[in-house]
C-alpha cells in the first residue's frame, strides 16, 4: 500500500491508536525497521534526509528489499 498525503501523513486515521506513530502521527521507525509488534509493517519514504530524496528513497529501497528478501530466507541484494 502506497501513501501519497502531501504534508501531513494521514497515518494517524489508518493506525487509529497504534503505538507506532510518534506525538506528531509520524512513524517511530523507518524501512527496513520495523515494530516487532507490527511484524510486516514498514514506512518507507517518510522522513526527510539530507542527501537528498530520491537518493534517499533509493537507498531505503534497497535496504528494505533487502530485509524483505532475507525474512523470506533468500541471500537479498
Amino acid at each position: 500500500m502506497i501513501f501519497a498525503t502531501g504534508y501531513r501523513t494521514g497515518l494517524p486515521a489508518l493506525l487509529d491508536s497504534a503505538p507506532v506513530l510518534d506525538e506528531r502521527g509520524r512513524p517511530k521507525v523507518d524501512a527496513p525497521d520495523a515494530d516487532e509488534r507490527y511484524p510486516g509493517l514498514w514506512f518507507f519514504g517518510m522522513r526527510p534526509r539530507l542527501e537528498g530524496n530520491i537518493y534517499a528513497r533509493v537507498k531505503e529501497a534497497r535496504q528494505l528489499a533487502g530485509a524483505l528478501a532475507r525474512r523470506r530466507g533468500h541471500a537479498g541484494p
